[in-house]
């Protein structure tokens, strides 16, 4: 048996979890199993073996019984569905034991009136109901927003949830945001990538990356499509847009009876450096009647302005 360390699920095989891994905690963009053919994207290099097998068999139809009926399928499988479906009247029993085989471990069925659809899971039967009532049948449970997938909503809740880090008291929106920021813990010695244009070292090549947009000639722009507001990199627009227009708010404190919650990593930190470290809190600030060009330059506004009254005089 192998649990999944993010959502705690269990599966019977190593396959499995990884599968689920995936599909669930990684996001779309960082899949690599790429059809050749078509350009499509996979979790699992079975997935895409299985559909590579389609292009493969394009030459391979099978065709309706039915002479009237034009339609082609690349499996079996498909075209006794189909038969049972659209010409049950020509239903041979190796047809009919093929769908029955099909269909055995389906048992959620679609009650409305003249539907025939049938799950094999509980929430794939709640997904199809939008095909009859066209509301959107999962509910965040922090927010009113509502989504078609079940996947959909626990990948929104996690911007709520987050993902902690066993370190230390940081929230990450997402996955891969978790896995960024779990990477700094670990122990390795640095590595320094230098900019070719400047002097700038940076710890990571990914961060060199973006700076070397500063020495571009050209620079790429991505714009707020409610303010206007532009920004070079498109994370940065992504990171605008749920603060400041959604008021997404991932990074909660998780100490007792607190439950704040901040837009920034870097104000949590803040937060609990200040109303939750007994040191600090029990540290009396000396305050000072200097204004801030008289602390920076050393000044004594009021004996200066007292020597040149007496100047005048």
């Amino acid at each position: 048996m192998s649990t999944c360390d993010v959502c705690h699920k269990v599966f019977k095989k190593n396959r499995l979890l990884r599968l689920h891994f995936r599909r669930q905690h990684v996001d779309k963009s960082e899949w690599t199993d790429k059809c050749e053919m078509c350009g499509k994207v996979y979790a699992d290099e079975e997935i895409l073996a299985r559909h590579s097998a389609t292009h493969d068999k394009k030459d391979v139809e099978l065709l309706c019984p039915v002479r009237s009926c034009k339609k082609s399928f690349h499996r079996k499988c498909y075209l006794d569905k189909h038969v049972a479906h659209t010409h049950p009247e020509i239903m041979t029993s190796d047809v009919i034991q093929n769908v029955q085989n099909s269909f055995k471990k389906k048992e959620y069925c679609c009650r409305e009136l003249g539907c025939v659809a049938s799950f094999a899971k509980h929430h794939l039967l709640t997904q199809h109901s939008y095909v009859h009532t066209k509301i959107l049948p999962f509910s965040c449970q922090h927010c009113d927003k509502k989504f078609l997938t079940l996947n959909s909503k626990k990948r929104h809740e996690k911007v709520h949830d987050g993902y902690p880090c066993k370190e230390c008291c940081s929230v990450s929106s997402s996955w891969s945001a978790y896995l960024t920021h779990a990477h700094q813990h670990k122990k390795v010695e640095p590595k320094e990538f230098h900019c070719p244009e400047c002097s700038k070292v940076f710890a990571s090549k990914s961060r060199l990356n973006q700076h070397t947009l500063v020495h571009a000639e050209v620079r790429p722009v991505f714009r707020c499509t409610q303010c206007s507001r532009t920004f070079t990199k498109k994370f940065a627009l992504r990171k605008h847009i749920s603060v400041v227009h959604e008021g997404e708010k991932p990074f909660k404190c998780q100490l007792p009876n607190c439950g704040k919650s901040y837009a920034y990593c870097h104000s949590l930190k803040k937060h609990i450096d200040t109303f939750h470290n007994p040191n600090k809190i029990n540290s009396k600030r000396t305050y000072t009647t200097k204004s801030t060009m008289e602390r920076i330059l050393g000044l004594d506004v009021k004996k200066i302005k007292v020597t040149a009254a007496l100047a005048e005089a």
